[in-house]
C-alpha cells in the first residue's frame, strides 16, 4: 500500500520488514502489525512515521487524516522551545492548582523528581521546578508534556491561549548584543502606531575590527518562526546593528530607521597575545577537557557563548538542555558535556575566544 511505500522509502521500515508487511493480505492484521512494529522502535521513527501521515500526498490517499486533529501539527515547533518560551505564563497559569499538574504529569516525572517539587512551597515555584524538569528531560518528554498540556485546557482555560491558533499572547524574543553592538527588537502586538522612529549613534572598537570574526559570529542574525509558538532569535556580533522589529496584528504607518556608526579611536589590541598563545593549544578537545574546573568557575558571560554554539552545529535539544540550566556554572559545565567532537571543541574554544578573551589569556599563560 502507500503507506507502507512511504514508510520504506523513509527508512521507517527496513527491506524485510517492508517485504513481511507487503505479503499480508488482510488489510487490518497489516496496519496493525505495521504499528506494532514502529512503536517497538526509537522516537526517532515514531516521530517520522507521524510526519509521513502529516503528508498532503498521505492525506490525499487517505482523507480520513484531515480531519484528525494533530497535536504534532498545533505545537509547530520544538517543544522544548515553545515550553522555555512560555515559562513565565506556564508557571502562572499552572500555579492556579499544581496538584493537578503533577498527578497528571506522572508517567513523565520520576519518584525523585515528584520529591524535588514537593518540598517547595510556594505553588509558582513548583511549577517552575517542574518545567525546568521537564526541559531537563529532552524533546520527547516535552513534546509529552505539551500533549498533556493540551489535554488539560478545560482544567486550566488560559492554556488555550498556548494552543489557539491564533495566539497574539505568546510571543517571546532572545536578543544578544556583543562587543558593543546595538539591538532594536520591541515586540508590538494589536496596536496602531503612526509613527515609530529608530535612530542609532554608535561607534565600533577598533579591537573588534582587528579581530578574526568566526564564520558563526559575523555581521547580525535573525530568525523566527511566524506561525503559532512565535519565537525570534536575534543576534548582533562584532560591531554589526540589528534592528528587528516583531509585529502581529497591528497597523504601522511610519517606520523611519537611521544608523550612523563610526569608528573609535584607536585602542591597544589585547587580544595579540591570546592569538599567539592559540598556536599553541593544538588539541582544543584536550584543552577544555584539563581546564574544565577553571572555564566552569571563571567564564560568565556564557549566554552569548550558547548563542554562538547553537548556529554552529549544536544539536537543538543540547542547546535547550544548556539554556535549561539556572547558573553561569551550570551552564557551561553543560556546554563542555556536550562537547563530545573535534568540530565541537573547535567551536567552543572559538566561542570562548570571542566572548571571554581574558579568561582564556589566563588560563593558556599556564596551560
Amino acid at each position: 500500500s502507500w503507506i507502507l511505500q512511504c514508510s520504506h522509502s523513509k527508512s521507517v521500515l527496513t527491506d524485510r520488514e517492508y517485504k513481511d508487511l507487503k505479503n499480508e493480505t488482510n488489510p487490518e492484521k497489516m496496519v496493525i502489525d505495521l504499528l506494532d512494529r514502529i512503536m517497538g522502535k526509537s522516537d526517532k521513527y515514531c516521530q517520522c512515521f507521524l510526519d509521513i501521515l502529516c503528508q498532503e500526498d498521505v492525506k490525499d490517499t487517505y482523507p480520513q487524516l484531515r480531519g484528525w486533529k494533530w497535536k504534532t501539527e498545533e505545537r509547530l515547533g520544538d517543544a522544548m522551545e515553545i515550553l522555555n518560551s512560555c515559562r513565565n505564563d506556564l508557571c502562572e497559569w499552572l500555579s492556579a492548582d499544581p496538584s493537578f499538574i503533577i498527578e497528571k504529569a506522572e508517567d513523565i516525572l520520576t519518584v525523585k523528581d515528584n520529591k524535588e517539587i514537593a518540598h517547595l512551597s510556594c505553588n509558582k515555584e513548583k511549577m517552575t521546578r517542574l518545567l525546568d524538569i521537564i526541559i531537563r528531560k529532552g524533546e520527547n518528554q516535552c513534546r509529552d508534556f505539551l500533549t498533556l498540556l493540551s489535554d488539560v485546557q478545560d482544567h486550566y482555560p488560559q492554556l488555550k491561549k498556548l494552543f489557539s491558533t491564533n495566539r497574539e499572547g505568546s510571543i517571546s524574543q532572545s536578543v544578544h548584543a556583543d562587543g558593543g553592538s546595538n539591538v532594536v527588537a520591541p515586540i508590538i502586538t494589536s496596536c496602531k502606531v503612526t509613527d515609530m522612529s529608530v535612530n542609532i549613534q554608535s561607534s565600533t572598537s577598533s579591537r573588534l575590527n582587528n579581530r578574526q570574526p568566526t564564520p558563526s559570529a559575523v555581521g547580525a542574525k535573525y530568525s523566527s518562526k511566524s506561525k503559532p509558538g512565535i519565537c525570534s532569535t536575534i543576534v548582533a556580533c562584532n560591531g554589526s546593528n540589528a534592528v528587528a522589529p516583531l509585529i502581529q496584528g497591528s497597523d504601522i504607518s511610519g517606520l523611519n530607521i537611521h544608523i550612523n556608526q563610526s569608528p573609535a579611536a584607536a585602542q591597544p589590541d589585547s587580544s595579540k597575545n591570546v592569538k599567539e598563545a592559540t598556536a599553541s593549544v593544538k588539541d582544543k578537545m584536550e584543552f577544555l577537557k584539563t581546564s574544565l574546573d577553571k572555564l566552569v568557575q571563571k567564564v560568565t558571560n556564557v549566554d552569548p557563548i550558547i548563542d554562538q554554539v547553537s548556529v554552529s552545529g549544536f544539536p537543538a535539544e543540547a542547546v535547550a538542555n544548556i539554556r535549561a540550566q539556572t547558573t553561569s556554572q551550570k551552564k557551561m559545565r553543560q556546554i563542555l558535556d556536550y562537547t563530545r567532537s573535534t568540530k565541537a571543541a573547535e567551536v567552543v574554544f572559538s566561542a570562548l575566544l570571542d566572548h571571554e578573551p581574558d579568561v582564556m589569556e589566563d588560563i593558556m599563560k599556564t596551560y
